[in-house]
């Protein structure tokens, strides 16, 4: 009981103090308890996995910005060409998935921002790593991906910042797009 207590204490739900322990608000807890609430359910909460992934996005346009700063030409040219792998999955939604993960680690890595690194550890072992069905990867609409990604590559290539992020940002959009309807879809 104490071993369960003392977890329960480290997601951040629950606070022991002598004589008892006390029921903390969701709201309160750590980024810990994120992964148990999306195993709460079978399929996971879809406003749960929008809001996860818009805040994986804003993650990943903070990122990608950050590495258009501090990158050498080498990581760049390495940046274009795994967002060149997005496209090259050819509508098939597990590997654009981990073309965009690949993406991901790679503009955090070049990022050199510890916070940003640190938070994105948190919810990857939470929420990216803990996938319901890989096979069940929504599919991103091609076009649409093809246009984001060609300004993405334009905007690394120019060492755009701004160029950057709106691109990822529609990145973002389209990846909740299409993950809501999938969810729609499902249910």
């Amino acid at each position: 009981m104490r071993e369960v207590l003392k977890k329960l204490e480290q997601l951040g739900i629950a606070s022991i103090n002598q004589g008892g322990a006390r029921v903390v608000p969701v709201e309160k807890a750590t980024l810990d308890v994120l992964g148990v609430l999306l195993n709460l359910r079978h399929p996971p909460d879809s406003k749960l996995i929008d809001q996860v992934m818009e805040v994986f996005g804003v993650l990943m346009e903070l990122a990608a910005q950050s590495a258009v700063k501090c990158a050498s030409d080498g990581q760049l040219a390495e940046a274009i060409a795994s967002a060149q792998n997005i496209l090259d999955a050819d509508g098939d939604g597990a590997k654009q998935h981990t073309a965009l993960r690949r993406m991901a680690f790679l503009f955090i890595e070049i990022s050199e921002h510890l916070v940003l690194q640190l938070v994105f550890n948190g919810l990857q072992t939470q929420f990216i790593n803990n996938p319901q069905h890989p096979e069940d990867q929504p599919v991103l609409e091609e076009k649409a991906l093809g246009r984001i990604i060609k300004k993405l590559q334009s905007g690394l290539k120019k060492r755009d910042e701004k160029v950057v992020s709106e691109a990822m940002m529609r990145m973002n959009k389209l990846i909740r797009e299409s993950v809501r309807t999938a969810f729609n879809t499902k249910n």
